[in-house]
């Protein structure tokens, strides 16, 4: 049975959790509402102050109807992933395969636990897909190397025609490093249709993630770009390293 994205990830790196601790959001119940008790203890009670409560009365009519406006924001989210979401997957389901990948992974300075499990991830999405894939390996040191060409040879089941590039960057940034990686894909005359996978170094993908972003993207010919749901994984300290509010942060980008 495939773990979920949050269990596979604390399953392939240890001491990395996806939500903060039953006690980070304690605390944070009882200080909001502290928050908000101390600022309405700052507004003046006395009645010569009562234009400053009419001003403080009218900036939060304001901000409530700033705020307001996430509530309509709200109403189209649940509209998409209610309505039209799953009519566009149902319809992606039924979608072929693309005939090949071009998977381009940037990675500066990963450890090994981290690249043997991104690219473990990655192998055993490709192994499920059936799909040929060239992928290009963005690399920074020649220990890299080695152990991504022992992770490649461990996953006998590619599909025929699956080929993995080794490609030390040149230290110009991650956008030099993907421009030198696209070119070389550009240069091994991928087939007609073939799709373009850009990812991280330290992305780990969720099972049947690589197969449902393929089949929406060919379902889909007027759209040229389609990207996923992220769960930040974090380690640390609960109270410094907060992954549900990582979480948010990624979710609202």
């Amino acid at each position: 049975m495939a773990l979920p994205a949050e269990r596979l990830g604390h399953a392939l790196l240890p001491g990395f959790r996806a939500r903060s601790p039953a006690a980070a959001w304690a605390l944070a119940a009882m200080l909001y509402p502290a928050c908000i008790l101390w600022l309405a203890g700052l507004l003046p009670s006395h009645p010569e102050a009562y234009h400053a409560l009419v001003a403080a009365g009218g900036l939060g009519l304001l901000a409530l109807w700033r705020w307001s406006w996430g509530l309509v924001h709200l109403a189209r989210m649940l509209a998409y992933t209610r309505r039209t979401y799953p009519r566009l997957r149902a319809a992606a389901a039924r979608t072929a395969l693309p005939p090949g990948l071009c998977v381009v992974v940037t990675s500066y300075r990963m450890d090994a636990a981290t690249n043997a499990a991104v690219y473990g991830r990655l192998l055993d999405e490709l192994v499920a897909l059936r799909v040929p894939a060239a992928i290009v390996a963005c690399i920074t040191d020649p220990a890299d190397a080695r152990l991504l060409r022992a992770v490649f040879d461990s996953r006998p089941g590619l599909a025929e025609g699956t080929v993995l590039h080794l490609r030390p960057q040149a230290g110009t940034g991650k956008r030099g490093a993907m421009a030198e990686a696209l070119e070389l894909l550009a240069a091994l005359h991928p087939p007609p249709n073939a799709q373009v996978v850009l990812m991280d170094g330290d992305t780990l993908l969720g099972p049947g993630a690589l197969a449902a972003c393929c089949r929406l993207l060919a379902s889909q010919p007027d759209i040229g770009a389609v990207t996923c749901d992220n769960v930040p994984l974090v380690r640390g300290s609960p109270w410094r390293a907060n992954g549900t509010g990582c979480g948010w942060r990624s979710a609202t980008r």
